[in-house]
């Protein structure tokens, strides 16, 4: 164990699971000190409990004690400075009427004001985590100060996630003060799980401050985000985008915000939950977008896969996903011509594999080159007793040349798979494992 340098021990110790750690760092003293940055890296809190929107609970006035406790050693001068990745969400569902060993309630119905006493405890310590370079918030209120907060106390950040409960408020009121650059952002992901109640989330100014156009490379905009792109500043480092269209945003929104894209790569597109998929603005489109041209992957829903593979004359790749039943999937490719196309992954539901004609998908694609289908449901009526469970084939070309994984699979479902292959036009020709 001497020879073997402390760098390999370090590895070997980041692939252990993080409860196991304490056993193996009680062997030796070298272990303990390896295994002590490894064991407090990761810091997950919830300030207090829900089980339906402006339904709190507090812990019992013991448990609550002990929470307290336990922040207050986290944010301790001796493990804070440890921590690299934390996140805040509040604990959900719980059962109100849970009683503990004694027979007394582990929770206190509380109000919004009250249920906030952790979570005001915590932000208050934040500038002890100031080595955290992962943070995420899920779920819980924003305010001015935690905002300030999170842009003032983490200068190491590097991936930032936050999860709106509700709409964001007005943004005159929820400006803060900018001092220096501010954290070195290179992935933020804003969220809302309000989305499904077709609430705006209102505007994107309010956060404006935490994309950084020096650093920012990953970029996840997900819920009813409407105005505030004209805010942004341009982004020529990023190349990852994950975006969601909104029937509520305001007319020149996603105009606005995807000027702002200069040498986006890959890109995923989809449909609020909830909401009836509609047309993508047509302004997005314009040939002087600067991303149109840089795009190399596209991962699309069905819905508006027609507008953007038509636009997009660099892009390579292509992911096709969702619950649209792939035989829609290739009604709507039997219009669309993309010679630019050389990978194709399909995923959806089929009724029955066999239904899936494959030369219609690659008569859509002259130059394709990679095919992977992935079935999320098929019609199993030869064996009942099998359950639908996801599958994919693999077909690389442009002779036939499959993979099917029979791993878990029986040999009806692979005869559904090379009844389906034997009707497409590739060379019969294949591997199989």
């Amino acid at each position: 164990m001497d020879s073997t340098p402390a760098e390999l021990w370090t590895e070997i110790l980041h692939h252990l699971r993080q409860r196991d750690l304490p056993s193996i760092m009680l062997a030796n003293r070298t272990f303990a000190q390896l295994g002590r940055p490894l064991l407090f890296r990761h810091f997950e809190f919830t300030p207090y409990a829900t089980v339906a929107p402006q339904q709190f609970f507090l812990p019992a006035p013991r448990a609550l004690r002990w929470a307290s406790e336990r922040l207050d050693f986290w944010a301790s001068d001796r493990i804070a400075p440890l921590v690299r990745t934390c996140v805040l969400s509040p604990q959900r569902p719980v059962a109100a009427h849970r009683l503990d060993q004694d027979g007394k309630p582990r929770y206190v119905a509380v109000t919004a004001d009250e249920a906030v006493v952790l979570l005001d405890n915590f932000i208050q310590n934040l500038a002890k985590f100031s080595r955290t370079m992962s943070f995420t918030m899920m779920s819980l209120p924003l305010t001015n100060n935690t905002l300030a907060s999170i842009y003032h106390s983490l200068p190491q950040l590097r991936e930032l996630c936050l999860c709106f409960s509700t709409p964001l408020p007005d943004t005159s009121s929820l400006g803060f003060e900018i001092r220096g650059s501010g954290p070195k952002i290179e992935a933020l992901n804003l969220w809302s799980d309000a989305a499904e109640t077709g609430e705006s989330l209102g505007s994107l100014h309010a956060i404006s401050s935490f994309f950084n156009p020096k650093h920012l490379k990953h970029l996840e905009l997900l819920g009813s985000w409407t105005t505030g792109a004209e805010k942004l500043p341009h982004l020529p480092l990023l190349s990852h985008c994950t975006l969601e269209f909104t029937n509520l945003a305001a007319p020149n929104f996603y105009a606005e915000l995807f000027s702002k894209f200069l040498a986006i790569e890959w890109l995923r597109v989809s449909w609020v939950r909830g909401e009836e998929p509609g047309t993508p603005p047509a302004a997005i489109f314009d040939k002087r977008q600067s991303w149109l041209r840089s795009i190399k992957c596209l991962h699309v829903s069905n819905h508006v896969l027609p507008a953007f593979l038509a636009s997009t004359d660099n892009a390579t790749e292509l992911n096709i996903s969702g619950s649209t039943p792939i035989t829609d999937i290739v009604t709507n490719l039997r219009d669309v011509r993309a010679p630019h196309i050389t990978t194709l992954l399909l995923s959806g539901e089929i009724p029955a594999f066999a239904a899936l004609e494959l030369s219609e998908v690659i008569a859509s694609f002259p130059r394709l080159v990679h095919l992977s289908v992935t079935v999320r449901y098929f019609d199993v009526h030869h064996e009942p007793d099998v359950h639908p469970v996801d599958r994919t084939v693999r077909i690389l070309g442009p002779h036939l040349a499959y993979s099917l994984h029979r791993s878990s699979c029986t040999q009806t479902i692979a005869k559904l798979f090379l009844g389906a292959l034997a009707k497409s036009p590739f060379d019969p020709r294949h591997s199989s494992s």
